[in-house]
């Protein structure tokens, strides 16, 4: 089903089209052959625009749609289950350690002791004696003080603080 607003601007935009073709003909006739031209382009223009506004209000709609049937593709047991790995195999990269340290280098910290999550791309990073949390994934690594971290890693450090060098 096409979205009713793209379908509207599409025919106005042939509308537009159309009526300057219709008065580019009737300009040429009483006019200049110039006049008739300069019409028709500008008309021709204007109703491009209308028609390309409404392709891309067809495509927002398309992707909307799509985005829709994915989220409710998704069960709740899949998003408590997100990216969550034993606590037995919690191990740090060579590649998450390096990006991790070189990461706080550049602000001249020192880190001390990195812990992996059960959560990929999560890490609690002891720096200077404070625990910081550093999500990688992204272009560069993020780093969250104890109130910014999302739920699911505070409730997984509150049980394992003691742990956690």
């Amino acid at each position: 089903m096409q979205n009713i607003i793209s379908r509207i601007l599409m025919v106005i935009g042939f509308v537009v089209i159309s009526f300057g073709f219709i008065i580019a003909l009737i300009i040429a006739t009483e006019t200049s052959l110039m006049q008739a031209t300069m019409t028709f382009f500008s008309t021709f223009v204007s109703g491009m625009l209308f028609i390309g506004f409404a392709e891309v209000i067809r495509l927002l709609d398309e992707i909307n749609n799509k985005l829709s049937r994915r989220k409710t593709n998704v069960t709740k047991e899949d998003t408590q289950e997100e990216a969550y790995v034993a606590n037995d195999n919690l191990t740090v990269t060579s590649i998450a350690e390096a990006e991790i340290r070189e990461f706080f280098a550049k602000s001249n910290k020192k880190v001390q002791h990195i812990t992996a999550t059960p959560y990929e791309d999560y890490y609690i990073v002891n720096v200077e004696a404070e625990h910081v949390m550093v999500e990688l994934g992204g272009f560069k690594p993020k780093a969250y003080t104890r109130d910014f971290w999302p739920k699911k890693v505070r409730e997984w450090y509150l049980v394992n603080e003691e742990d956690i060098p």
